[in-house]
């Protein structure tokens, strides 16, 4: 897809014989899992919480699909009230979550907020449902934020009856709300345009429609319309501001993966204030991936500059696990 101020290069320092053959662009979805706006549809669900952190203006959003995760893998997502044995059989399967390494594991995701205490067995599947009214086997796709804050939205077949024992009845806008008079405290969730959005009290009134949300952040929308440009079954939105050493200030930052032949491509974005800074944090940007080639088994790696956005497009063999941990040792560009 090319785009007003893009520039972009395909790069192979040194790697000779790992650099795939024929590769010309930075790949556009077209699967029925790409090409839509997937994520970035679903920034106008997620408002900006006022206390989703110490830091209220840092924000991390998870997006997991688990259709295309089932398409994938051929390992179909069990039925809301499925045994925990069963729902732990195919969280083991499709998480890097089985015995054997989970660097083995075909498929890895996070998962964002309280999903993940699920798939972590802190607490059964059943007890997520009868908590929050759903678990993550009435979900087709969710996003949602990591973090103390418990916001997010999804897509699939939920249960009303859940949703009632875990907030109350829901009032005649399709609004559930448990009715805490503390705020930290109040919860609930919304139908709205088919979807259901969950959080506090910011998005309990998203049905009024008078909320901030991600959606009114350039950069967050930026990286996400870019993200939906392509495939992907996981995918990560992240804010800054951060510094790059010697480089210039990203101010949102993101990523995608999507799984063929049993090689794994990458879309990674990084938003600037100015496309100069953008076209001056390239170089430094692809150094800092270089570096990770036999960590990931990097194949191939191609740079690019799309007006704000620096974006990499990564071709690789080793587990997705490999982005999470770059990220959890605050390892450049990442952080």
């Amino acid at each position: 897809m090319k785009r007003n101020g893009k520039t972009k290069s395909t790069t192979t320092p040194g790697w000779g014989a790992l650099a795939l053959i024929g590769v010309t662009g930075l790949t556009t979805g077209c699967g029925i899992f790409g090409g839509s706006d997937r994520l970035a549809g679903d920034l106008e669900y997620l408002p900006v919480p006022s206390d989703s952190d110490d830091d209220p203006s840092f924000h991390r959003v998870d997006a997991v699909d688990f259709e295309a995760v089932s398409e994938l893998t051929g390992h179909e997502q069990p039925e809301p009230g499925a045994s925990e044995d069963e729902f732990r059989d195919w969280q083991g399967t499709l998480f890097g979550l089985q015995e054997e390494s989970a660097d083995s594991a075909p498929i890895f995701v996070t998962l964002p907020g309280h999903q993940a205490l699920t798939m972590t067995r802190e607490t059964s599947v059943e007890d997520t449902a009868a908590q929050f009214g759903f678990s993550p086997l009435h979900m087709d796709r969710v996003s949602a934020y990591s973090g103390p804050a418990i916001y997010g939205v999804f897509e699939g077949d939920y249960e009303e009856e859940l949703l009632d024992a875990a907030y109350g009845e829901p009032s005649e806008a399709g609004v559930w709300d448990n009715n805490e008079p503390d705020s930290r405290e109040r919860a609930g969730a919304v139908e709205i345009d088919g979807k259901i959005a969950f959080g506090g009290e910011e998005t309990l009134q998203l049905a009024d429609g008078d909320v901030e949300t991600l959606a009114d952040q350039d950069g967050a929308v930026a990286v996400a319309e870019a993200i939906d440009d392509n495939d992907w079954f996981w995918a990560v939105l992240v804010s800054g501001p951060y510094d790059l050493e010697d480089g210039a200030e990203v101010q949102w930052r993101g990523h995608s993966v999507w799984l063929e032949d049993e090689t794994y491509t990458g879309h990674f974005y990084w938003y600037h204030s100015s496309s100069e800074d953008a076209e001056a944090n390239r170089e430094l940007i692809e150094t800092y991936l270089q570096e990770l080639e036999q960590s990931w088994g990097i194949e191939s790696l191609e740079m690019g500059v799309d007006n704000q956005l620096v974006t990499a497009e990564v071709d690789f063999t080793e587990s997705p696990r490999a982005i999470q941990l770059a990220e959890q040792t605050l390892s450049p560009p990442f952080y």
